[in-house]
């Protein structure tokens, strides 16, 4: 088995001849899920869009025969707003050098939300090659008292349909099956409408026929939606979090880092007792042993704080903190996602760039990458401390907050202004004259695993939650609902 990203090889080299199986579907429908269980690779999957923000590709064996499967972008549609929406349609049209157009295509569609799906689905099918739907999430439509006939939805669409549990391996086995057979897949007679008003009326009927009934609103998120996206009571949780976030990786960080200066001091001590040549025991002990400590000490700070992004991203509030905080990043020339990128510098700024790879545009990446180092990161702590306790007495008070406190904040404070002035500056200067790309948010129920709700820049609907479907093809910036 092997794995690579669009700009390298990967598997395309390995099994010549081999039939290429593309992937596609929506953000956070299970599509890497489905991937990971026909590969056994491990690819990231996550309660968070963007995680496949390249093109991945690996094989897939059943028997004597072999597949190269690509694990393609997320997409809503076909028609690209970001380079990474346009490495799916390079790859389904052939026009990606370096890589054949696929043979066949695996069209991953969420069942708690299909009737948006069926636009994506219809606009793939029209490509005109073999292809089979992947129902995935099953088994919460049927938790949430849903309710589709998977083979009258088969016979509808004119492909074959096989419903997949990703991350628990169901239907993996069968999929497998099914794509030794990838020939006989048949293509639909009549491809589905391209034009959006007669792709919706498509897509209802094909729903109709298959008796397909969406699930019920998720009761707990609707009401903690309606709490945590309140533009008041949201922004006060978002400000409490936050502070707690900070607090928790400040606080429990430093029992840890005591304990690897500790560790690296003794280990040095021991260097320079038991080492006679002067020159020797200094090269060793400070310069060796002291120099990977002084980098390590930082250490735990950095995996705590990604623990806690971890957690925050499991529960499906990190999201929610992205949607809040796009209109200010907004202002910036950033959108919500910048958000989570920025969050991890303060860290450290290497995790922090690496983590704009979640962002759709490239540019927003570049701006993004620009402003991390400027945010005040972790080893620029001792220096602050060194420097508020020299020049700042530790018994001065402003009401009931000391000083050095303040201080402090007031240091941490100029470095998220500069960040975001330096990401103003950039998206001016490099990008005069693009056009802004249309903020997409999947919202997944808190608490639960990925499931999808669009939101866009304009705000949330009315309702918290929204059952009604919107077309599949990207709306414009001034469009505003949910789906």
């Amino acid at each position: 088995m092997s794995a690579g990203c669009h700009a390298e090889g990967g598997a395309d080299a390995t099994l010549t001849g081999a039939a290429r199986i593309a992937l596609v579907g929506a953000p956070n429908s299970g599509k890497t899920s489905v991937f990971n269980g026909l590969t056994g690779l491990r690819a990231k999957t996550g309660n968070y869009p963007g995680v496949t923000v390249s093109r991945f590709v690996g094989t897939s064996r059943t028997g004597p025969h072999r597949h190269v499967i690509e694990d393609l972008p997320g997409t809503y549609s076909l028609e690209p707003i970001s380079p990474d929406e346009q490495i799916t349609v390079d790859v389904l049209d052939g026009r990606l050098e370096g890589a054949d157009r696929p043979d066949a295509l695996l069209i991953v569609a969420d069942a708690t939300t299909l009737r948006r799906s069926l636009g994506f689905v219809a606009q793939v099918l029209a490509r005109g090659l073999p292809a089979c739907v992947v129902v995935t999430f099953t088994d919460e439509l049927a938790r949430r008292q849903g309710r589709l006939d998977l083979d009258a939805f088969a016979e509808a669409l004119g492909v074959p349909v096989l419903p997949v549990i990703g991350h628990r391996g169901y239907g993996i086995a069968q999929l497998r099956e099914l794509l030794t057979t990838w020939r006989a897949w048949p293509i639909p007679v009549v491809a589905p409408p391209t034009e959006p008003g007669e792709r919706n009326a498509w897509a209802e009927s094909v729903l109709a026929y298959a008796g397909y009934q969406p699930p019920e609103r998720h009761r707990v998120t609707q009401r903690v939606d309606a709490v945590l996206l309140h533009p008041a009571w949201g922004t006060a949780v978002f400000f409490a979090v936050m502070a707690l976030f900070f607090q928790t990786v400040f606080t429990l960080a430093a029992p840890l880092q005591d304990g690897v200066e500790t560790l690296f001091a003794w280990l040095s001590g021991q260097v320079e007792a038991h080492v006679g040549n002067p020159r020797l025991s200094g090269l060793l002990g400070d310069a060796l042993i002291g120099g990977v400590g002084g980098v390590l000490v930082f250490v735990p700070q950095i995996v705590l704080l990604f623990l806690l992004l971890a957690l925050l991203e499991g529960v499906g509030y990190m999201a929610r903190a992205a949607f809040l905080m796009d209109r200010v990043m907004a202002r910036f020339g950033l959108e919500g996602r910048a958000f989570v990128a920025l969050l991890s510098s303060f860290a450290c700024a290497i995790p922090g760039i690496m983590a704009t790879r979640t962002l759709p545009s490239a540019k927003d990446r570049l701006a993004t990458m620009m402003a991390a180092p400027l945010m005040t990161c972790s080893a620029r702590l001792p220096v602050y401390v060194l420097l508020i306790g020299l020049l700042v007495d530790p018994s001065a008070r402003v009401g009931p907050f000391g000083v050095q406190g303040m201080v402090m904040f007031g240091l941490y404070l100029p470095g998220a202004v500069s960040a975001m002035l330096a990401a103003w500056a950039f998206k001016k200067l490099a990008d005069r004259n693009g056009q802004p790309v249309p903020f997409f948010m999947e919202l997944p129920p808190t608490g639960c695993p990925p499931r999808a709700r669009c939101w866009w820049r304009c705000g949330p609907p009315r309702a918290p939650s929204c059952a009604s479907a919107r077309p599949s093809s990207s709306p414009p910036a001034s469009s505003c609902g949910c789906c």
